[in-house]
């Protein structure tokens, strides 16, 4: 068993296609990450964590981060590569690497925030529960009033406010200066939308691509404006747009405390396809 960085993104992105290409729904997260490395050398801080665990020169076990400290991110090609977890710990241990979390699906992350509390004498708290859905066709939903439209930097202030609630209630982050620059790049790129009903009412993003899919996330309405349906409709009309500029795919993740949300995005054409457990590492054991 041998353990590889990573330098080259492209490289490190052909290997992740090679393997889970197939999968680009599934592993959305980890595929789209890469792509905006590739696209964009400078578009993190610092330079991500791109490594493989080889035995016999088969690839069993990847681990993507951004900026330490940040989510290690982990896929594998076993459902429960003990060995390749272990090494991979050890290594990310002796090189002092810090590790806010782990977030994957619920084995992997269980396991490796075993091995990873054990030694830093951490105890690992699970964060958050999420499943990723699919949308290969929009249902529509039932109308509601307003009309859907694109984020202007006259929206920002409003826009400002909505995400740095949204990274607070979907991620327990409050970052002020990370949402800003999250809110300039989407509306610069073109990537924010709004519903407006006389005012705005509700908010979403697409803000990754795979080879052939688009993620939907930064959906968000104020609490006194929900159950309404305008998160519905704003989703659902993004998703189509985005069929319709030749997306193969739909794909965005949800909260599983959040029952709500979940049944919303499945009336209109989202359908599950996994499930992962983000754990944290914060209080000493």
């Amino acid at each position: 068993m041998k353990l590889v960085h990573y330098i080259d993104p492209d490289q490190f992105l052909t290997l992740v296609l090679k393997l889970f290409g197939d999968q680009e729904a599934r592993y959305n997260l980890l595929l789209s990450l890469v792509k905006r490395v590739v696209e964009n050398p400078n578009y993190y801080e610092k330079e991500p964590l791109m490594t493989a665990v080889y035995e016999e020169n088969q690839v069993i076990l990847l681990a993507f981060m951004t900026t330490p400290p940040r989510d290690l991110l982990l896929v594998s090609t076993q459902e429960y590569p003990s060995a390749a977890l272990d090494m991979l710990a050890d290594d990310l241990w002796q090189k002092g690497i810090s590790i806010h979390g782990v977030n994957c699906e619920k084995t992997l992350s269980a396991a490796f925030a075993h091995l990873w509390g054990h030694r830093g004498a951490l105890k690992p708290e699970i964060g958050m529960r999420q499943r990723i859905y699919r949308l290969d066709r929009v249902f529509k939903p039932i109308p509601s009033p307003g009309s859907y439209r694109k984020a202007t930097e006259q929206d920002k202030p409003i826009l400002l406010d909505w995400t740095i609630q949204f990274m607070k209630e979907a991620m327990g982050e409050e970052d002020p200066e990370r949402a800003e620059k999250l809110v300039d790049l989407q509306i610069q790129t073109g990537n924010l939308f709004v519903w407006e009903d006389e005012y705005l009412v509700s908010m979403a993003a697409k803000t990754r691509e795979t080879n052939h899919g688009a993620v939907v996330s930064l959906v968000f309405t104020p609490l006194e404006k929900r159950g309404k349906g305008y998160a519905s409709n704003l989703v659902a009309v993004l998703s189509q747009n985005l069929l319709n500029q030749g997306f193969t795919f739909c794909a965005l993740f949800t909260d599983l405390s959040n029952p709500i949300s979940n049944a919303i995005y499945q009336q209109i054409g989202y359908y599950p396809v996994a499930d992962m457990d983000q754990y944290v590492f914060s209080k000493e054991l």
